[in-house]
C-alpha cells in the first residue's frame, strides 16, 4: 500500500517560526514540522504571494531555507483573479465594525 503525503498549505509564520527565539517551543514544533517534510512525509505547499512576502527578509534566511527544500516536497501555486477576488472579500469590513 503507497504511503499517503500529507499535502499543507504553509503561509510565512510557519517558515517564521523557525526563527521565533521568544518562543522556544514554536521553534521546536516548527522544526519539527519541517524536518517531516525534508523526510517526504509533508508536501508543502507555497504560493507566489508567500515569495513575495519573504522578500522582505532583510538577512535572507528565510529565502534560502525554502530554496534549500528537496523540490519533490515543494508546490508552488499562483495567484489568479478569482483568489485576488477573494482576498479583496475578507479585506472589506462591515461598517458597524
Amino acid at each position: 500500500m503507497e504511503k499517503r503525503i500529507k499535502r499543507i498549505y504553509v503561509d510565512t509564520t510557519v517558515i517564521l517560526g523557525l526563527y521565533d527565539y521568544h518562543l522556544p517551543e514554536r521553534v521546536e514544533q516548527t522544526e519539527q514540522f519541517w524536518n517531516d517534510v525534508k523526510n517526504g512525509s509533508i508536501c508543502v505547499i507555497i504560493s507566489d504571494v508567500l515569495r513575495v512576502e519573504l522578500k522582505d527578509d532583510a538577512i535572507g534566511r528565510v529565502l534560502q531555507f525554502v530554496a534549500e527544500l528537496p523540490d519533490p516536497q515543494v508546490k508552488q501555486i499562483n495567484a489568479t483573479l478569482e483568489s485576488d477576488n477573494l482576498a479583496d472579500c475578507y479585506a472589506i469590513l462591515p461598517k458597524t465594525l
